[in-house]
């Protein structure tokens, strides 16, 4: 026997219970955004992880590296040491030791480089600035006497001079003190400084000439200044290379730094 239903029940029969559709309301509210939230949340970790090193990154990102990180080899106290140090060792040839560097750059009105020094080889500096023999100075080297040929000879003669028996007309260069001063604390360019002369162990007999310091304080100060601006030259150099695209590039690919897809490092 065949049982019809009506269709009020078979309604009733085929519409879940609003209990149901209640619970599977609250179960779609709650998940879906959850889920939208994570998948989000998941591609945000994606991003950030997501970093290059210099090679993998685009031309223009790696110009914006660059141009970030321009001073990266500048940028701490001391970068010009090697430089410095260099010119140190380079003027000791001249007689100057222990210097005191001071400069500005680069790139500014008033800029520059200077030093001054208190322990320098007269003579060195004498024979290195191209100053001669004259009436008064005489610049003849007694290699004799730093060989220690006729030391006996020499040490007379240094004792016939100590007790005023023997005359000398010419002042010897070991007998002068040079020092290199500041003349100027404002600016640090060559103009900043000048040579200081003084006769410092006179001999018996020798008289000194008119403007005798003077003029030789014009040609040291001349032939130190000259060093001055080459100091100054070597260390502009070394301020454009240290920040050319060629030495940044350099230093961050060495120190394998990391960045985001635009060159901020990471």
């Amino acid at each position: 026997m065949v049982k019809f239903i009506s269709l009020e029940e078979r309604s009733k029969w085929e519409t879940p219970s609003s209990t149901f559709l209640e619970r599977r309301s609250r179960i779609y509210r709650e998940l879906v955004p959850m889920r939208v939230k994570n998948f989000h949340l998941f591609l945000s970790e994606s991003e950030e992880e997501k970093t290059y090193s210099f090679d993998e990154l685009s031309p223009e990102a790696k110009k914006r590296a660059l141009e970030k990180n321009r001073d990266i080899n500048i940028d701490y106290t001391g970068w010009e040491d090697t430089t410095i140090d260099d010119f140190k060792e380079e003027v000791k040839e001249d007689g100057i030791n222990d210097l005191e560097v001071s400069y500005s750059g680069f790139h500014s009105q008033g800029d520059g480089a200077s030093f001054t020094s208190e322990d320098i080889d007269t003579r060195k500096l004498f024979n290195a600035a191209g100053i001669k023999s004259d009436g008064a100075l005489n610049m003849e080297s007694d290699d004799e006497r730093s060989k220690g040929i006729n030391k006996e000879f020499y040490d007379l003669l240094d004792t016939m001079e100590d007790i005023g028996q023997l005359e000398r007309n010419r002042i010897k260069p070991e007998e002068i003190r040079v020092t290199i001063e500041r003349i100027s604390s404002r600016y640090y360019h060559e103009n900043t400084v000048k040579a200081n002369v003084q006769i410092w162990d006179e001999p018996d007999g020798w008289e000194e000439p008119p403007n005798f310091t003077s003029e030789l304080e014009d040609k040291i100060t001349d032939y130190i200044r000259g060093l001055c601006r080459k100091l100054y030259r070597y260390l502009e150099e070394d301020y454009e290379y240290q920040t050319s695209d060629e030495a940044a590039q350099e230093t961050l690919k060495a120190n394998n730094w990391k960045f985001d897809e635009r060159g901020n490092i990471a």
